[in-house]
């Protein structure tokens, strides 16, 4: 059985490393881009147990304090803002780096465009 194998030319190989290097950095900000997401569910979660808290209708345990509730009300509201900055933040370095990935991305290896 021969099997065929698609061997690049040594500038072609070149060409290829910044390119998957560049997609392995998309890679990162998209997991970045979900672990935010997840904390920003977390805190909201947490919100809205402190307030059925505040309106006595939460499961046990019995609910906190109503002052221990509002803090931490505004400790997770605080949370979810900077999770918010952070996120933005993160989104504009993907936007950025998707903005400048590099043409050969964009072809299939011949050459063909791939959009």
């Amino acid at each position: 059985m021969h099997v065929l194998r698609w061997v690049a030319m040594p500038e072609q190989r070149d060409q290829l490393r910044p390119v998957e290097q560049h997609l392995q950095q998309l890679d990162v900000h998209i997991v970045d881009v979900l672990s935010h997401l997840e904390a920003l569910l977390r805190h909201s979660h947490s919100i809205q147990r402190a307030l059925l808290q505040l309106r006595a209708e939460a499961p046990p345990p019995a609910p906190a304090p109503a002052v221990a509730i509002m803090t931490a009300l505004t400790t997770h509201a605080h949370q979810m803002g900077r999770e918010c900055d952070m996120l933005a933040e993160i989104i504009g370095d993907l936007t950025a780096d998707l903005e400048t990935l590099p043409s050969a991305a964009a072809t299939d290896g011949a050459g063909r465009s791939v959009r």
